[in-house]
């Protein structure tokens, strides 16, 4: 059986700030945290960037983009039609049939390696 792990994100900036799930789960999900909110804290105050990390959010929109040329973004619903929102440091897909959703972290490294070692995506139902 697969780890479960619930993340809550930040709704200003896409963030995840509390995690909740099995011990190591949470323990294991907290570098990644750590790294994010770094680049958070390092940002400028006068930098008015639209993302946490502009080359990684363009690395994570032309990895979806190829993910989806090839047809490989479906629904557990069975649909293929999505549509795609963009936040400040995260992307979600959205099921156009049933709503489902698939929210993407797009603001380390880590964030980008991910996304890159998975051939399809899987937006999870609400059917």
């Amino acid at each position: 059986m697969g780890h479960k792990i619930l993340g809550f994100s930040c709704p200003k900036t896409g963030i995840d700030s509390c995690y909740i799930g099995e011990e190591g789960s949470v323990f294991a999900a907290l570098p990644r945290l750590e790294q994010t909110l770094d680049k958070q804290v390092g940002r400028k105050e006068d930098d008015e960037g639209v993302f946490l990390d502009e080359n990684i959010m363009t690395e994570v929109l032309g990895e979806l983009k190829d993910i989806a040329q090839r047809g490989d973004i479906s629904c557990t619903c069975g649909s293929k039609r999505f549509s795609v929102d963009i936040h400040y440091s995260s992307a979600e897909l959205h099921c156009a049939d049933c709503g489902g959703v698939l929210r993407l972290p797009a603001a380390t490294m880590d964030d980008l390696g991910d996304l890159c070692a998975k051939p399809k995506l899987t937006i999870h139902g609400r059917k």
